[in-house]
């Protein structure tokens, strides 16, 4: 180990600064519910939050239609159960549970069908699609040429499909019976005992204004059933999308935070952290050197002797001595 090398205290030390330090930076960068909401902004944020808001508004818009729908499916069932003769009780009754079962159950029915619908899409099943293969090879099953299938392979059939089917039926047929009245009245004046036949080889020749309005009560007959099957549709499909993108975002703010709880439980095992602490140990052991090389005392200069140089004298005769010899 070298003498500018860091103790294990100082390491220690080192580490517990770098830790402290990568635990104040994950604080400013701790996950807020509120940077998963939507960051589009101006035209974009309105246009978002109208189209949000109108998947919302979206079960009123049908209560108003299936509201539309029963005044004349109320009515229907009313002048049934009196011509038979049912108590006003029972022709309340009717009405109410003929409205009821007809209006909601097209709305209702449509949410869960597309909710088996989306079910079926999770699971990854395949669709189940009438053929005329599939109707022949239903022949060879009840024959007892082919093996039936296994349950788990047979196609849906939860008998929503007809019940809506049904249901929207009646609804038409209600909202045809009472929507038709002024028409019927009004040609059944000059032609008692109308067929349909009659009534429909009649509007080709009838006056424009009963035409319009022959095409206004039909529209009128179509619109609450259609808007309420359809609207039911709707809503189950937009309702999984707000709760798919919800759950989304919910998972991605669960997994951030579950990022974040374990960098901060350990921030130097993190990439930034481990970074932040090579640097700091780096920086720290070149201090301690220079502070090692400052205290040592500089070598002090060689002192060189100076030479004695010996003088030699000379006698007459050539021969010399050296004085103190």
């Amino acid at each position: 180990m070298s003498k500018y090398d860091l103790t294990i205290r100082q390491r220690e030390a080192v580490r517990d600064g770098v830790r402290d330090a990568m635990r104040k930076r994950l604080e400013e960068r701790k996950p807020s519910p509120a940077q998963y909401e939507s960051s589009t902004g101006g035209a974009g944020l309105v246009i978002s939050q109208t189209l949000s808001w109108a998947k919302a508004l979206m079960p009123i818009v049908v209560l108003f239609a299936a509201l539309a729908s029963s005044v004349r499916t109320v009515q229907t069932a009313s002048e049934i159960y009196t011509a038979a003769g049912s108590h006003p009780v029972g022709v309340l009754i009717a009405a109410v549970g003929f409205t009821l079962g007809a209006e909601a159950a097209l709305f209702i029915l449509a949410l869960a069908q597309e909710g088996e619908r989306r079910r079926r899409i999770a699971e990854g099943r395949p669709r189940h699609v009438g053929s005329l293969a599939g109707l022949l090879r239903a022949l060879a099953v009840r024959i007892g040429i082919k093996r039936p299938v296994d349950y788990q392979n047979m196609p849906d059939s939860s008998g929503a499909g007809i019940v809506i089917a049904v249901a929207f039926l009646f609804a038409v047929a209600a909202n045809f019976y009472m929507g038709m009245q002024p028409i019927l009245q009004e040609l059944a004046a000059s032609s008692p005992g109308m067929s349909l036949q009659a009534f429909l080889s009649t509007l080709t020749t009838a006056p424009a204004g009963l035409q319009v309005q022959f095409i206004v009560d039909v529209a009128a007959v179509l619109f609450p059933p259609v808007m309420a099957l359809t609207g039911g549709h709707l809503v189950a499909r937009w309702g999984g999308e707000l709760a798919a993108e919800a759950e989304n975002t919910a998972a991605l703010y669960r997994q951030d935070m579950q990022h974040w709880r374990e960098a901060w439980a350990n921030p130097l095992d993190t990439r930034e952290g481990a970074e932040l602490l090579r640097l700091e140990l780096q920086r720290k052991q070149d201090a301690k050197r220079a502070r090692y090389q400052q205290q040592q005392p500089e070598p002090a200069a060689a002192v060189n002797p100076t030479p004695v140089r010996l003088e030699a004298h000379h006698n007459g005769n050539g021969n010399g001595h050296h004085n103190g010899a």
